[in-house]
């Protein structure tokens, strides 16, 4: 998020970790599955296990497993990023009416 690689028990990983939770439980994104023509996700075969394990957990930041925005993802953000919503500022009414000011 910040461009540079930091530690795993930084508060950098951890605002990655929920913002990438968040996002995945609101159903805006989630981990890339393989559809049919219908759009049915596609059973994955299992992978089988390696006998050689290694000590540490998965890194937050690993590439193995690869994030898609879902259909509601992508309207939320054409909807964030196309200016339909109106841009933080004072409105239009409240700029011909300055407080104090009686209608």
């Amino acid at each position: 998020m910040h461009g540079s690689i930091v530690r795993e028990d930084s508060a950098e990983a951890d605002l990655f970790k929920l913002l990438i939770h968040d996002l995945s439980t609101g159903h805006v994104i989630r981990q890339h599955r393989q559809k049919d023509y219908d759009g049915k996700f596609i059973k994955e075969t299992p992978r089988p296990r390696t006998q050689a394990g290694t000590s540490t957990l998965t890194s937050a930041f690993e590439d193995e497993k690869k994030y898609e925005l879902t259909e509601l993802g992508v309207q939320f953000v054409r909807y964030t990023m196309d200016d339909v919503m109106p841009s933080i500022g004072p409105a239009a009414s409240s700029a011909a009416n300055p407080p104090g000011n009686a209608l």
